[in-house]
Formats: C-alpha cells, sequence, structure tokens
C-alpha cells in the first residue's frame, strides 16, 4: 500500500475509533452540525460579491439584462438558502445554549443501577487511553501528511533573481524556459533546475514564446532569439510591448504598448492592426485562447480576469456562485489547449484545454470556459505562470520554480 493509501486508512480508523469513544458525551451536548456556520457565511459574503459584481457588469453593458436577470437569480437563490441553513443553526444553538443554561438537574441514578467505584474508574480510564492514543496516531499521520504535501510542492530550482515580471516555456521543447525580470533575462535549459543570463535584453517586463521563438519585452523594446537563447536580436517591426501573448495553435500575437494600446498581428509580427479595445488599465498579463474563434484574455489587479468581446470591450470571466474567483488581483494569466481536458454544456457549449491564473494564495484552473475555477494544490505567492502542453510552471515571489506535469494536478 502507498504512503498516501496508508496515511488515509489509518486516519479512518483513527476517526472510527474516536467517533466510538465520545459518542455518548456527544449526545448530551450539541450536535456536529450546531456551529455558526463560518463556510455558510463565505458563501454568503462570496454571493453578495457576485451580485455586486453582476450588476457592474451589467451596468456597463458587458452582459445582457436577459444573462443578468437568469444568472442573478441563480446567485439570490444559493444565497437565500446559505442564509436560511445558518439561521437554522443559530436557532439551534441558542436553545442548546439555554437548555444548558436554565435546565433541570439531571436525574439522581437509583442506587441499585450505579456502577461500582472501580468498574466505574475503569470504564472511564480505558477509553481515555484509548483516546490519548488514537490521537497520538492522529497526530503522526497529520504529520506525515503534511511532510508528504510539502515534499510534493518542493521547487526544481530557484531563478535567483527578485521581481519576476513574466515567463515563457518553449512550444516544441517543455524544458526550455525563459524568465522577465528588472535587470535582464534569465534561461533555463532543464526544466527550471538551473538558470543563465540571457545575453542581450536588458531590463524586461515579459516574456512570450511561439513555435520556434522567444522574445523578450524589454525598456529599449522586443528582444527574439530563433535558436534557444544562444542569441538575442531587436524586433524591428514590434512596437515597444509591455505585454505579449502568443496562441499555441494559431500563432497568433497580441500586444500592449505602455499607452494601453492592443494590437494584434496574424503574421508572425510582421504588421499589427488595432484590437478590439484598449487594454484594460490594471492589464498584469495577457493571453491568446485560440480554440475555435480566438479572443484574449486579460489578468488584471482591480478586475480579476475579463475576456474579449468580438464587438469590442471586455466582460468578467471571474466565474459564478461557488466557481468564482476568491480575488481580484491577478499576476499571470496562461491558457493552453492542449492539457487534454474538455468540456461540453447542457446548451451544447464546447471549451478545449485549460486557463490559468496566479494569485498570492497560489493557482486557480479554468476547464470550462471561465465559468467556473478551481484551486490547484501548490500554495505559494506566484508571480508568474508558463505553459507548454502538460507542463506548467509557477514562479513564486522568492525566484522558487514550481513545475506540473499534469497540467497542476500534481507539483513535483
Amino acid at each position: 500500500m502507498t504512503a498516501p493509501l496508508l496515511s488515509l486508512a489509518v486516519l479512518l480508523i483513527a476517526l472510527a475509533g474516536l467517533t466510538w469513544i465520545v459518542a455518548p458525551l456527544l449526545r448530551r451536548s450539541l450536535a456536529p452540525d450546531d456551529s455558526l456556520g463560518t463556510e455558510d457565511d463565505l458563501a454568503v459574503e462570496r454571493g453578495l460579491r457576485m451580485l455586486d459584481d453582476l450588476q457592474a457588469e451589467r451596468d456597463r453593458g458587458a452582459i445582457s439584462q436577459a444573462d443578468f436577470e437568469s444568472v442573478s437569480a441563480d446567485v439570490r437563490r444559493d444565497t437565500a438558502q446559505r442564509l436560511h441553513d445558518r439561521d437554522q443553526r443559530r436557532q439551534r444553538l441558542d436553545a442548546a445554549v439555554e437548555a444548558l443554561v436554565g435546565g433541570a438537574a439531571p436525574a439522581t441514578v437509583p442506587a441499585a443501577a450505579r456502577t461500582p467505584t472501580r468498574a466505574r474508574t475503569v470504564a472511564w480510564v480505558a477509553p481515555s487511553v484509548a483516546l490519548v492514543a488514537l490521537l497520538g496516531a492522529l497526530v503522526v499521520v497529520i504529520t506525515v501528511g503534511a511532510r508528504s504535501s510539502a515534499a510534493e510542492q518542493e521547487p526544481v530550482g530557484n531563478v535567483g533573481v527578485a521581481a519576476v515580471s513574466g515567463a515563457a516555456v518553449a512550444a516544441g521543447n517543455a524544458n526550455l524556459l525563459v524568465v522577465s525580470h528588472a535587470t535582464g533575462a534569465q534561461l533555463s535549459r532543464d526544466g527550471g533546475r538551473t538558470w543563465t543570463p540571457a545575453d542581450g535584453p536588458g531590463e524586461s517586463v515579459d516574456a512570450a514564446a511561439g513555435s520556434d521563438t522567444l522574445y523578450v519585452l524589454a525598456s529599449d523594446g522586443v528582444w527574439s532569439s530563433l535558436d534557444q537563447g544562444a542569441t538575442w536580436g531587436r524586433e524591428s517591426d514590434f512596437p515597444r510591448f509591455r505585454q505579449l501573448a502568443i496562441g499555441s495553435r494559431t500563432q497568433g500575437l497580441a500586444g500592449v504598448d505602455e499607452a494601453g494600446s492592443l494590437s494584434v498581428s496574424n503574421d508572425l509580427g510582421r504588421t499589427w492592426a488595432p484590437g478590439p479595445a484598449d487594454a484594460p488599465r490594471s492589464l498584469t498579463g495577457l493571453a491568446v485562447v485560440d480554440f475555435g474563434a480566438p479572443f484574449l484574455l486579460a489578468a488584471t489587479g482591480a478586475e480579476g480576469v475579463l475576456a474579449s468581446e468580438a464587438s469590442g470591450g471586455w466582460r468578467g470571466a471571474n466565474g459564478f456562485v461557488n466557481g468564482v474567483l476568491p480575488t481580484i488581483t491577478i499576476r499571470s494569466i496562461v491558457y493552453e489547449p492542449e492539457t487534454g481536458d474538455s468540456y461540453s454544456s447542457a446548451s451544447g457549449e464546447q471549451f478545449e484545454g485549460a486557463a490559468f491564473v496566479a494569485t498570492d494564495a497560489g493557482v486557480f484552473k479554468s476547464v470550462d470556459g471561465m465559468q467556473s475555477w478551481v484551486q490547484l494544490s501548490l500554495r505559494a505567492d506566484v508571480r508568474a505562470l508558463a505553459i507548454s502542453g502538460r507542463t506548467l510552471y509557477a514562479i513564486a515571489a522568492d525566484g522558487s520554480v514550481f513545475r506540473s506535469r499534469d497540467a497542476g494536478t500534481t507539483w513535483r
């Protein structure tokens, strides 16, 4: 039996024994579900925030009135149910407290039914010893499990620089990474284990990678390399971008300059045309979604995730109800169509691949067209993401490099 399965088995045995020992005592106290419902409180707060977001989306024309009424009705229904459940729990708790404070004294046990002193002592001491032993086993299981989890999240390396601002991994070589930072760019050719400076680009704000080209967005323009980072040169046809994204399938480019103007190119950067809208003000990252009709995803520091509209403008893409992102401060965003994920809704909507965002709480993933987001197991203050196929890299604030070979399921 593997270590995780053994730990789970021991934990279940310990919990079963603990339940057997304390069950008689619990009958005289509060029921297990008579808590104040912290989880429900959070869900209610999230629902109210979601209603505010939906109202703002409708007011700026990002969603139609019909969509607003449909989604907000679901949110209100879910929030109302949470409020009802919380109030019911509080009422039961109040009743239990009143019974404990003002209730009648326990009935006296007839002398003939009283347990002899020695038997009564054994009856209490034996379960207490068993309880201590089970709690000790539980502590061991939790400690071993925590160590196992930490081992699975150990970084594969460290960039060795501060203020990482962007990252990219070569499309045809998942071990080749480039990272931008405040004083230049770093390269890794062994999956993030070791790093060397890129010879050429200076102070850099972002990095990107196409099918055979690496890009670094420096203060003096866009630099590129066609030989896996061995040599670098400036791209004369590129505007001076601060964000650049490339579609994995179409190789379509999208860039944002210092003024916030969005430009797109369908010929590898030889010519550029205005994008559907200006970039959001608090833009922190850009991704090209080239499944079906291509569109853009924007990471922001004040509005969460936004998606471009075909007719211009941006709409919220932070998820709904229980799948909503818990933060609107996003540091980085990537999309990869070849993760092996796919989604089909009841109405026939389809989505292939997955989108990932970096936050100070870790990485979140969406496989249903940004209708919902789930948090991955990595717990770190992540500043940059890079992905190629199912290989995902997350770079933390201290330069630690975490790697997943299965699209974020495990980190080793």
